[in-house]
């Protein structure tokens, strides 16, 4: 992707929904939430995969209260969050401590992220056999993790971070369910256009 798209310039947003950037033969339009859950994605299967995710470790550990039937779905997923690069633990009853959380999700609040994944867990949506299907629990994560969405006001520095990452991806053309996310128009297209050429 950095070969076909060289970005010049980062213009802005369109609708808080598309990424517009000037490349050196035109310009790109992205899908902002595709490409998140994409560079998530490729960052939750690397750690898996790895077994040594990057993780982001909190200068103050949060505290997150549970009921009952939460703590008991945590206590069953603790291996696949540890896996994840999530490090939590029992503080009292029904209480953890969340000390780190994978890097991938970025500023994300982690407490956010578990509860996210508790509640996905309770419904039954996530599956925690890693060796199975990981690739099938990361694209799950990363679409359930809060990524950014459409309708996300985002600055020019975090959408250049955005596309930096994206250009970093393997496999920067879809994200993990099959949906584009971006397409580029040549300035030689765009002339044809406005029949300039």
């Amino acid at each position: 992707i950095r070969d076909r798209l060289r970005i010049t310039r980062v213009l802005g947003q369109v609708h808080q929904t598309f990424l517009i950037a000037e490349t050196e033969t035109g310009f790109v339009v992205v899908d902002q939430h595709a490409a998140h859950e994409r560079v998530v994605f490729e960052a939750l299967l690397k750690g898996l995969k790895s077994g040594g995710p990057e993780k982001q470790m909190l200068f103050l550990e949060e505290a997150l209260q549970l009921s009952p039937r939460e703590a008991q779905a945590l206590q069953e997923a603790l291996p696949f969050l540890t896996r994840l690069g999530f490090e939590i633990e029992p503080f009292g009853e029904n209480t953890v401590l969340i000390r780190a959380y994978p890097a991938a999700f970025g500023d994300v609040h982690p407490l956010e992220l578990v509860r996210t994944f508790l509640d996905q867990a309770q419904e039954g949506k996530v599956r925690t056999a890693l060796e199975e299907a990981p690739e099938a629990v990361a694209a799950l994560c990363a679409c359930k993790s809060q990524s950014v969405k459409a309708r996300d006001p985002l600055e020019l520095a975090s959408i250049r971070t955005l596309l930096e990452r994206l250009a970093a991806c393997e496999n920067p053309f879809t994200c993990p369910h099959g949906r584009p996310v971006f397409f580029i128009q040549t300035l030689a297209q765009l002339e044809k256009q406005f029949k300039r050429a």
